[in-house]
């Protein structure tokens, strides 16, 4: 069994696992609701935890690849694997 998909380019791997890492390293710092006292804290729980949910789906991406939904199988010919 492979540890990275066949079918995606290691270039889409990298990319997508750097993005998720910057996006838990913004949320952590920009969305700091543990330290917002008020209204405002839970405005920027709700923002925290949609940029939690993006980085899950980034670090899919990146350990399953994109799938047969991506833009590069949908150029395919037919018999050309």
């Amino acid at each position: 069994m492979a540890i990275l998909p066949a079918n995606t380019p290691p270039v889409l791997l990298t990319r997508s696992f750097l993005l998720a890492g910057l996006t838990l390293v913004i949320s952590l710092f920009m969305h700091n609701f543990w330290d917002i006292e008020g209204p405002d804290q839970a405005h920027e729980m709700q923002n925290f935890f949609k940029n939690m949910g993006l980085m899950g789906g980034l670090l899919a991406v990146s350990a399953l690849g994109t799938g047969r939904f991506s833009l590069d199988n949908r150029f395919k010919e037919p018999g050309n694997s």
